[in-house]
C-alpha cells in the first residue's frame, strides 16, 4: 500500500510537470521513505500518549532519529517491517524506562545513567556508522555519518552528564536524563546486533 501511495503521488508530480519523468524513481523512494517515517513518528506518539508518556516519546525520537540515521545498524528489509520493529522497539523501551524509575533505587538511577550513556557514546565512537546490507553507504557518506555520529553522541552525552549533576538546581526530573541514556542504548544495542552477527558469519 506504501508503495502505491508513493507511485500516485509521483504520477502527479509527473503530470503536473513539477518534476521530469526521469527522476521518478528518487521521489518515489523520497515518499516511500516520508511517508514511513511520518507513521512511525505517530505510532511512538500514539503509544506514549496513552502509556501518559508522551515527553518520554517526545525525548525518544528527538534522540533516536537522529543517531539512528548515522549511527546505522540493524535494518528490516521492509518498510512494513521495520513500523512492526520500531514500534516494539519503543514499547520495550518505554516498559523498561519506567519499570527502571520506578523500581530501582533512586538514588543509583544517576550512576546507570551516566554507564548506559558513557558505554552507548564509547560504541558510537569506535564503530560508527554500522553497514548493513539493506543500507549501503558510499565512503564519503560513511566520513560524513560517523562525524555527526560523534558529534551528536558527545552532545547528548554532555548534556545528559550536566543535567544529572545539577537537576536539582535545573528543576528537571531525572526521569528525562535516564530516558536520554536508554535511548542511546537503543541505538549502540542495534549496532551491536549487526557487529555481533558479522563477527558469527566470519569466524562461522
Amino acid at each position: 500500500m506504501l508503495e502505491a501511495v508513493s507511485v500516485k503521488l509521483t504520477d502527479v508530480f509527473v503530470r503536473k510537470q513539477i518534476i521530469a519523468a526521469q527522476q521518478r524513481p528518487v521521489f518515489e523512494y523520497g515518499f516511500m521513505l516520508t511517508i514511513s517515517t511520518l507513521l512511525c513518528v505517530l505510532s511512538i506518539l500514539l503509544i506514549a500518549f496513552l502509556c501518559g508518556s508522551l515527553a518520554a516519546g517526545i525525548l525518544f525520537l528527538a534522540v533516536f532519529m537522529p543517531l539512528r540515521s548515522c549511527c546505522g545498524g540493524y535494518h528490516c528489509k521492509t518498510y512494513g517491517a521495520c513500523f512492526v520493529v520500531t514500534n516494539l522497539v519503543f514499547s520495550a523501551y518505554l516498559f523498561l524506562l519506567n519499570w527502571s524509575f520506578f523500581t530501582l533505587p533512586e538514588q543509583i538511577l544517576p550512576a546507570i545513567a551516566a554507564a548506559l550513556a558513557l558505554s552507548s557514546a564509547g560504541l558510537i565512537f569506535k564503530f560508527a556508522p554500522v553497514l548493513h546490507k539493506n543500507n549501503p553507504q558510499t565512503k564519503a557518506q560513511q566520513r560524513a555519518a560517523r562525524k555527526r555520529a560523534r558529534l551528536l553522541a558527545s552532545c547528548f552525552t554532555f548534556v545528559l552528564l550536566i543535567g544529572i549533576c545539577f537537576s536539582h538546581m535545573l528543576h528537571v526530573s531525572k526521569y528525562y536524563f535516564f530516558a536520554m541514556a536508554l535511548t542511546m542504548a537503543v541505538v549502540a544495542a542495534m549496532m551491536c546486533m549487526v557487529l555481533v552477527k558479522e563477527r558469527r558469519d566470519k569466524h562461522g
